[in-house]
Formats: C-alpha cells, sequence, structure tokens
C-alpha cells in the first residue's frame, strides 16, 4: 500500500473519510501540513498558492539539504484536489518560527538561532537558495506582530544581513 493510500488520498481526492484518517500536525498562513505514512509529512498549501513558490520551497529544501544542512529531506512534489505540496521527512519538535512568535521572553535566543543556521547555510556557499533576508521577510509579511520589541529586533535583524 503507498503512503497516499495510507493517508487515505485515492485518485488526488480526499473524501470526507479520507480526511478523517490523515492527522493534521500544523496549520499555517499558507499551508497546512498532514502525517503522510511512515516518517513522512505532507506539506499542502492553500489551494490556488504559485506553483512556482512550492517548486521555489523545495528546490531550496533540496538544496540545503544536498548540501548537508540540518532541514528534514524532502521527497518529492505533489499535486492533490488542485493543491500543490511536498513531502517531507517528518521531524519531531516545535518550529524555531513558532517558538519566535509565541515566546517574546526568548526571543533573542531564537533570533541567535536563526542567525546561526543562516551563517551555516552561506557557509556552504548555496548559490542557488533565496537568500535568507528575503525569507524572514516572507515569513514575517502579514503578521501581526504586537509586540514592538520583538518587530524591532526582527527589523534590526533583517537590516543586519544586508
Amino acid at each position: 500500500m503507498s503512503n497516499v493510500e495510507k493517508c487515505g488520498i485515492v485518485n488526488g481526492s480526499i473524501t470526507k473519510e479520507s480526511a478523517e484518517k490523515m492527522k493534521i500536525i500544523g496549520i499555517g498562513n499558507t499551508a497546512e501540513v498532514y502525517e503522510y505514512g511512515e516518517g513522512k509529512v505532507c506539506k499542502l498549501f492553500v489551494e490556488g498558492y504559485p506553483r512556482e513558490y512550492v517548486e521555489l520551497e523545495y528546490g531550496n529544501a533540496e538544496e540545503m539539504y544536498r548540501m548537508g544542512i540540518r532541514v528534514p529531506k524532502p521527497y518529492e512534489l505533489v499535486l492533490i484536489e488542485n493543491r500543490n505540496g511536498i513531502i517531507y521527512e517528518k521531524i519531531d519538535g516545535i518550529s524555531l518560527l513558532h517558538q519566535m512568535m509565541n515566546d517574546g521572553e526568548h526571543i533573542d535566543e531564537y533570533l541567535e538561532k536563526a542567525v546561526l543556521v543562516q551563517k551555516e547555510i552561506l557557509a556552504k556557499k548555496p548559490g542557488k537558495l533565496l537568500s535568507y533576508k528575503d525569507f524572514i521577510r516572507g515569513i514575517f509579511a502579514g503578521k501581526n506582530i504586537k509586540d514592538e520589541d520583538i518587530f524591532h529586533k526582527i527589523q534590526m535583524l533583517l537590516l543586519n544581513l544586508s
């Protein structure tokens, strides 16, 4: 039985019964993440999300994984019910972005971790990757950051990456 069948997705169609079999493990602004069989997840973007952005994310993830950066392994691009998606290796834990958005008390620590990851990426000379500065801008675009101190620190991070 394939991962798609294990998740209840048949012929690209998610039925009510199928959706009940899929365990949603994350919801973001642009995508939902579902368990996808043994040791994998399916990041399924909202309908209408541009395919080129999904392909860019996939290409970035593939390149970072190839360079030995600690990221989930990207397996393949998928199309399910008119929604583009990426199959990734499942990594258990809490994302750095989640921590940054929900724990302002430790924002300096999280921003430092983000900068260290960026430095690791840059040290490997990634020619094809989206810049971290542009990535950070994209992550926080449209987010309502109520804490002025956190907003200022994010702005300073972006300036320091120039």
